[in-house]
C-alpha cells in the first residue's frame, strides 16, 4: 500500500508540474520553460532528501534489474556511503549545496549521465527544475544564482499529499533523510543516520493538519490541508 501511495503522489506531482509548465508565466509574461535536458546530471551531484517509502519504491524497482546491473548499483551505494560518512556533511542538519557539489559525490543511481530509476525518482528530484541558464547548473560558482520552476512550498504540499495517503487513524509518520542513506539501509542493511534526518509526524483532523518534528520539536505548524494545483 505504501508504495502505491508514493506512486500516486508522484503522478499528482508530475501532473501539477505539467499544468504549471503549460499555463504558468514568468515575470516577463513568457511561458515557464525549464532548461533541464537529457544527460544533464548536474543536480545529481547535489543533496537529495527523500521519504523512506520513496527509497523503498526505488529498491523495489531495482529488483527488476539484471543481477549484474543491480550489483553495480549496490556497489555505488556502498562507495557513496563511504565517502559521505567520512565527510563533515554527515554531521550537518542542512548540508550546503556548494561544498556537497565540490565533493563530486554522484547519486549512486546515476548511470551514463541519466537516472537509472527516472520513473521512480523522489519528489525532491521531480520538482528540481531549473529556469535559468544551464551554466548556472554546470558551474558551481554560479549555482546560487540559479532560478527554479517549483519553490519549497510546492514540495511541502507534495509531501503533505503523500502524508494524507499514508495516514493511519488520522496520523502519518514520514522519515526524511538523505536518499543515499535510505538506499544504503534498504540495499545493504547498513543504517547510518545524519543530522539532517527528520521524523515528521502529521496529524489530520477535520481538514486541518498539525505537523511536528519529533526530534526536537523545532517545527510546529497548523494550516489548512493543502492540495496540489492539478485543476
Amino acid at each position: 500500500m505504501r508504495l502505491e501511495v508514493v506512486r500516486e503522489t508522484h503522478a499528482l506531482v508530475d501532473e501539477a508540474l505539467r499544468h504549471l509548465l503549460t499555463y504558468g508565466r514568468g515575470p516577463d509574461g513568457q511561458q515557464v520553460t525549464p532548461t533541464c535536458r537529457d544527460k544533464c546530471p548536474s543536480c545529481c551531484y547535489e543533496p537529495v532528501y527523500a521519504e523512506r517509502s520513496e527509497a523503498a519504491l526505488i529498491a523495489h524497482r531495482l529488483l527488476t534489474f539484471d543481477p549484474e546491473r543491480r550489483a553495480a548499483v549496490v556497489q555505488r551505494v556502498r562507495d557513496w556511503l563511504e565517502q559521505f560518512r567520512s565527510s563533515e556533511l554527515l554531521r550537518e542538519e542542512s548540508p550546503d549545496v556548494i561544498p556537497y557539489r565540490r565533493m563530486r559525490l554522484a547519486c549512486p543511481l546515476l548511470e551514463d549521465g541519466r537516472c537509472s530509476v527516472y520513473a521512480e525518482r523522489p519528489i525532491g528530484c521531480r520538482t528540481h527544475l531549473a529556469l535559468g541558464p544551464l551554466e548556472r547548473c554546470e558551474d558551481t560558482a554560479k549555482r546560487r544564482d540559479q532560478e527554479w520552476v517549483a519553490n519549497n512550498d510546492f514540495m511541502t504540499t507534495a509531501i503533505m499529499k503523500m502524508a494524507g495517503g499514508l495516514q493511519v487513524d488520522g496520523k502519518a509518520e514520514l522519515l526524511m533523510e538523505h536518499l543515499g542513506l535510505h538506499l544504503a539501509e534498504a540495499l545493504t542493511g547498513e543504517r547510518v543516520e545524519s543530522e539532517a534526518r527528520r521524523m515528521l509526524v502529521v496529524e489530520f483532523e477535520d481538514d486541518v493538519v498539525d505537523m511536528a518534528q519529533t526530534e526536537d520539536g523545532g517545527l510546529s505548524a497548523e494550516q489548512q490541508q493543502p492540495d496540489l494545483p492539478v485543476d
